[in-house]
Formats: C-alpha cells, structure tokens, sequence
C-alpha cells in the first residue's frame, strides 16, 4: 500500500493526523492530512497580517515613498505593528466609526475597496487601514498627504482619491498656514484679513531667527503669502539650500505665490525665512 503524506508539515511534528484509504483502481493510497499545530490566535494574526500587507500594492510612487519615509523600508510590517498597538488610537477609532455606519455605507466601501480578496471584510479593511496609515504618515513626519480624513459617508470621495493614489495622478495639495505640519520658530502670530487666504496668515516679526518650514512629498511647490506696504523679503531655502526670495512689499495688497520648482519628486522640506529687512508673512503652500 502506498503511502501519501499530504503537504503542510510532517505529521508527527504537527502532533495530531487523521488517514484515509482511497481505492484507485488497483492501487490502495493511505492519505495522511496532518493537523494544523496553530491556535486560532496565531492564524489570525496571520491572515490580519496578510490583508494588512495588501495596502503596499495599492499604493503609487507617493503613497509607498510617504509611507517609506513615515515608517521605513519595511513599512507594511511597521503598519502592522502599530496597527496591532493601536498606536494613537487612529485603528480602534476607524473600527468604531465602520461598526456605528449604516449597512448602506458598509456595502459602498466593499464595493469601492481596490482589493476584494481579503481574510477579512474587505470594504472594513481598506477603510480602517487607509484612515490609520494616513495618520500615521501626517502626524509622525509632518509630510503632507491628505489634510482631512474620510468619514463613512464619504465612499466616493474616497475610491476617487484612491485611484489617484494608485496611479500616481494626485492633484495639486494645497495646505493653510495653520495646518498642523507647518512648523514654526521663533516670533510668529496669526493675523485675520479678510483680503487672505482663507481669511488669515501668519505674520513674523523683523527677525533673522524667526523661520518655517513643512515637509512634503512631491516635486514643485508654490509659496503663497500676502503682500502688503508691511512686508519685505522672505528668503526660501529647499533641502536646505537657498533657492529664492520673495519680495512680500511690492504691488497691490492680497494673496499672491511664488513657484518653485524641484528636479525630481521625492521627500523635500522648504523653510521660509526672515531675510532680516522687515517683517514676513506665509499664507500657505501647495505641492505636487
């Protein structure tokens, strides 16, 4: 009789087996099917790992290059993990956020999920790991991905940026001076005027020292700041190397930007600073 040991370990490792005989004409085969020596636990993580993992292959050039520079070149594990700590509490909030939506929303996600096959809902699985792993990547290296984060209703809104990120197609991302990756030194104050962007900028005083700067993603980046007869020179440095000033005095009074342009797309970081002839001011940014 001839004896079949069916893959997935060696029976007497795995500790527990069943046999069958089956009769194939005239040759009698005794199948061996060991038993899988996993816990239930241990398969779970498993397969959590698994569809947790599937975020790398959805992800274009920018998505893979900020979740790089946020968690290192084995980011999918470190997404892992800090999903599994719950780290800031961005995975259990998604989860309670998809368990308090309506069956209607629930379906819509499944339907917009860029991955089907999944151990887990896939439709739970992309919406709680997109919201978390863009926390991760805004709030630990201040490189801007997306300001907002989606909320159950908006199904749509999402599969169209997702797209956009899997493709490599994003749009133009503009950020206020109050956005929280924007890092100030020195004597900075927020201003209200009506004539500005969005109806603000944050102002600095005459001072060498005072300074701002936010990291980004991306290839060009446009300066917007407001010009008025209160306003001088703002020097720019980009990667740390000085690449232009802006001449905040001159013309009419209002939001204006300055382009400046990058030689590849990558990680970057622009600071602007006070060249130290008056007073500056920055109303915003915007990358691509």
């Amino acid at each position: 009789m001839v004896q079949v040991y069916l893959p997935f370990g060696y029976p007497l490792v795995s500790g527990e087996f069943s046999q069958s005989l089956i009769y194939q004409g005239n040759i009698v085969r005794l199948y061996t099917l060991p038993k899988d020596p996993r816990t239930a636990d241990q398969t779970f993580e498993r397969k959590f790992f698994a569809d947790v993992i599937r975020m790398r292959s959805t992800c274009g050039t920018f998505g893979k290059g900020a979740a790089r520079a946020a968690l290192g070149s084995k980011w999918g594990t470190v997404l892992y993990q800090l999903v599994r700590a719950d780290d800031g509490g961005w995975w259990s909030e998604s989860v309670q956020q998809w368990d308090e939506g309506n069956d209607v929303q629930r379906e819509n996600w499944r339907q917009m999920a860029p991955f089907q096959a999944t151990y887990n809902d896939p439709g739970k699985v992309y919406y709680c790991l997109a919201r978390a792993m863009m926390q991760y990547v805004n709030n630990y290296t201040g490189l801007v991905w997306k300001g907002d984060i989606w909320d159950m209703s908006q199904d749509q809104e999402a599969s169209e940026w997702w797209a956009l990120v899997a493709k490599d197609e994003l749009q133009k991302q503009l950020i206020g001076d109050e956005h929280a990756s924007v890092e100030y030194v020195g004597n900075w104050t927020q201003y209200f005027d009506g004539a500005a962007s969005g109806g603000k900028y944050h102002h600095a005083t005459n001072d060498v020292a005072n300074r701002c700067r936010v990291f980004y993603y991306g290839r060009n980046v446009q300066l917007y700041y407001f010009r008025s007869v209160n306003y001088y020179t703002a020097d720019v440095y980009i990667d740390g190397l000085l690449v232009g000033s802006v001449d905040q005095h001159v013309g009419g009074t209002g939001t204006y930007y300055q382009l400046f342009e990058n030689s590849y797309r990558g990680l970057h970081v622009i600071e602007v600073r006070c060249h130290g002839n008056g007073a500056v001011n920055v109303d915003g940014f915007e990358f691509f």
